[in-house]
């Protein structure tokens, strides 16, 4: 048999507090990060708009896999 259960422990208004908020940004970031992922899955396979920032820039070829950083010889 188990032991007798004690009744279970109110939270702290601090943490309740505490808890809400962080749910409420975590919420926000979540859908941030939804809608530009959903933006850059509509828009395809078309190239930015700014170009690669930096020579070193890797990213995804054509069939979706990742590709090595192009590196730029001198």
């Amino acid at each position: 048999m188990s032991p007798p259960s004690s009744p279970p422990r109110k939270r702290s208004w601090p943490r309740r507090i505490e808890r809400a908020l962080l749910g409420a940004v975590m919420s926000v970031i979540a859908f941030v990060i939804e809608r530009r992922v959903l933006k850059s899955i509509r828009k395809g396979g078309k190239k930015s708009e700014t170009g690669p920032t930096s020579p070193l820039e890797g990213g995804l070829g054509r069939d979706g896999l990742a590709v090595s950083p192009k590196q730029v010889r001198e």
